[in-house]
């Protein structure tokens, strides 16, 4: 064991020393600093099978689709990348069976879509960041609606990679 703890220390970013909080983190990983979660689908052929027809179908995009979850840095790296689900799994569901959240760090922000609702209360440990979503029949402050706006900007990184993966096609 102490072995192994030499040897983590002489490959450990910061020298000798471990990582011991976010600042230390983020000198050490400055593309990690923000990381953005977002979901997928891809259209596929038709099933056959009637059970197969129901699963794959995706009422929002009004076909059958295969649903994908990439995780990316806030350089447009890709960093953990779901296996392929049916589109009809929501996106939180996907997160859920990934265990997407318990790949990442507590020092990342985490930028997620309004799909992902609910899941910054579920892990608070975790510094997960997701749009307000309007009040029904009211509006949004100035102040959130501002930060919806950052969400956006920070995001904006797994959504130009997943368009730049589509295009390779």
């Amino acid at each position: 064991m102490n072995e192994y703890l030499e040897e983590a220390k002489r490959n450990a970013p910061l020298g000798n020393n471990f990582i011991a909080n976010q600042a230390d983190f983020i000198r050490a990983y400055p593309d990690l600093e923000d990381i953005s979660t977002d979901a997928t689908e891809s259209p596929r052929h038709r099933p056959k099978d009637k059970e197969a027809k129901k699963v794959f179908y995706s009422g929002k995009n009004k076909r059958h689709t295969t649903k994908t979850q990439i995780t990316t840095s806030s350089e447009g790296k890709i960093l953990d990348v779901s296996g392929s689900y049916p589109g009809s799994m929501h996106d939180k569901t996907l997160l859920e069976k990934e265990q997407t959240i318990e790949k990442t760090t507590r020092y990342s922000r985490h930028w997620m879509d309004k799909g992902y609702c609910g899941v910054n209360k579920e892990h608070l440990d975790k510094n997960i960041l997701i749009p307000f979503k309007k009040p029904k029949g009211g509006e949004l402050s100035k102040f959130q609606r501002e930060a919806n706006r950052y969400n956006s900007q920070k995001r904006i990184a797994v959504e130009h990679t997943i368009g730049k993966l589509k295009k390779i096609e």
